[in-house]
């Protein structure tokens, strides 16, 4: 008799299970016929992981699955593919990628949703995830803190910064002449401490100070924890079940520290009248209606990455932001200008190192500004002029875009507007050759009203840390360094596996 119960029990129990099973494989399932029912080219997805498989278990980077998509179906001007179970529209033809990105960009206004701002207004109400008029009204209020004039004011915090890096890689190479380390490390300190005090008016020197507590908070974003990963992975795929079960997205202690310093250096300096030339300040400033989006003409050069602002950024506003407005704002620029912004740097340095040729020539062309600033320090005009500086730092973003989920890959690496995509080449973007690129196949920053309203700022850090670097210093191969480099996936970023190992020595200058 028992054994029947229990063999009842057990068969009862596979049922359930199989049941079980079959709902989720049709959950996992249910938007894969997408493009089927509107005859759109795609590639077969697998259950939940869409066609990101290889990247969820690190079998390849995104950067691979998109140039290879791309490849595969450019001949159809667009195609779809699945990120996890969401559907994307990928656009290939260049008249296209115009139609919808500029023309009719009212139509397509709006990010892929995946953050409710009354879930995580930290990260909801941010300039990248708020919609139709909130971002418009947004937009136009921060857009004056990003022009060159406003830069200018910000670039001697900068400068600080690439001269602790600098003073750093000294004091680590006076033993032995030389440092061979993982320069990624290097512009990862340089990275949170710029951001600290542009972004949260926080000085710090994390090179010199790990122990101190943004950069310990940092690192909470820069190497998550296993659970971090596995609690964002589900707010994408179901987030009503992780609101229903009351799941944050961000760290709670995370949220609290950065929008605590944010709220309370804003207090401080209202009550007490300082004024700095950091993000803060600008911010508040904007939230005050005191920027006025109509600033004189400014004719500097702001490299050919840069991406000119829209009507949408350059109208008055009279909108009130709350300091949580103004501490997601903070939080986006940390968040958002982290990771690209040094491994960006992590690619520039291995492919200057990998290519002599272009080295120098890029520290012929920083010797010539050096004299000709005859001691004083470099201002944001300076930089500008450096001609090759900026076709080097160009290439780096066409070859190793910071953002390759937006397809820059496949666009980026196409022969038919880059001869010999592969090839590390800065006289692609020389005074004469540069007329002859296409527009729209060169997208590093984006595309239309959305662009990324921070180019100008990263263009100048990078432009700076390399000016610093190259100025008292040479990179060279080192036992450890990887040529050609090897991608490994780092989420949704790519990075070089084993990182960007190379021999730095100080110039005899």
């Amino acid at each position: 008799m028992s054994c029947c119960l229990s063999l009842s029990c057990l068969q009862s129990f596979l049922i359930l299970v199989s049941i079980s099973l079959l709902i989720f494989y049709k959950w996992a399932t249910s938007t894969f016929d997408f493009f089927a029912k509107r005859n759109i080219a795609f590639d077969k997805p697998i259950p939940l992981f869409g066609n990101l498989g290889e990247v969820v278990f690190q079998k390849g980077t995104l950067f691979h699955v998109v140039r290879r998509l791309y490849s595969k179906y450019k001949k159809r001007k667009y195609f779809g593919r699945f990120n996890l179970r969401m559907p994307f529209l990928t656009i290939t033809d260049l008249e296209l990628i115009k139609q919808i990105g500029v023309k009719d960009f009212l139509h397509f206004s709006n990010h892929t949703p995946f953050i409710d701002a009354d879930d995580e207004p930290l990260f909801g109400r941010s300039l990248l995830m708020l919609k139709d008029q909130e971002w418009k009204d947004m937009r136009a209020t921060l857009s004056p803190a990003f022009t060159g004039n406003k830069l200018r004011q910000m670039l001697p915090l900068i400068s600080k910064c690439c001269q602790n890096g600098c003073d750093y890689l000294k004091e680590q190479s006076a033993r032995e002449g030389h440092v061979e380390m993982d320069i990624h490390q290097l512009f990862i300190k340089f990275i949170i401490d710029m951001i600290a005090t542009t972004a949260f008016g926080v000085e710090i020197n994390s090179l010199k100070e790990e122990d101190n507590k943004f950069y310990k908070t940092a690192e909470r974003v820069i190497h998550p924890s296993l659970w971090t990963t596995i609690r964002m992975f589900l707010y994408v795929i179901c987030r009503k079940l992780m609101k229903l079960l009351g799941l944050s997205l961000i760290d709670e202690n995370l949220k609290t520290y950065l929008r605590s310093l944010v709220i309370d250096t804003i207090k401080h300096r209202a009550e007490n009248g300082i004024i700095r030339p950091d993000m803060i300040h600008l911010l508040m400033q904007a939230q005050q209606g005191k920027i006025s989006p109509q600033e004189p003409q400014d004719e500097s050069d702001h490299g050919f990455a840069a991406v000119e602002e829209s009507p949408f950024g350059l109208r008055s506003v009279n909108c009130k932001w709350s300091d949580e407005d103004i501490a997601a704002q903070c939080f986006l620029f940390f968040t958002a200008g982290f990771a690209t912004t040094s491994l960006t740097l992590g690619f520039c340095a291995y492919e200057i190192m990998a290519n002599p040729d272009v080295q120098k020539k890029l520290i012929t062309e920083i010797d010539e500004t050096r004299k000709m600033l005859n001691g004083r320090p470099i201002a944001y005009e300076d930089l500008q002029k450096m001609k090759y500086l900026d076709m080097v730092i160009s290439e780096v973003l066409r070859k190793w875009p910071p953002q390759p989920f937006n397809d820059l890959a496949g666009l980026h690496y196409d022969p038919e507007y880059w001869p010999d995509p592969d090839k590390f080449d800065p006289e692609r973007f020389n005074d004469e050759n540069r007329q002859k690129i296409k527009p729209f196949s060169y997208l590093p920053f984006g595309i239309g009203p959305r662009n990324c309203i921070g180019s100008r700022f990263a263009l100048m850090v990078m432009k700076l840390m390399v000016y610093s670097l190259l100025s008292e210093f040479t990179l060279e191969k080192s036992s450890k360094t990887q040529v050609p480099l090897v991608l490994v996936a780092i989420g949704f970023q790519h990075s070089a596996k084993g990182g960007f190992w190379m021999k730095i020595k100080p110039r005899n200058i």
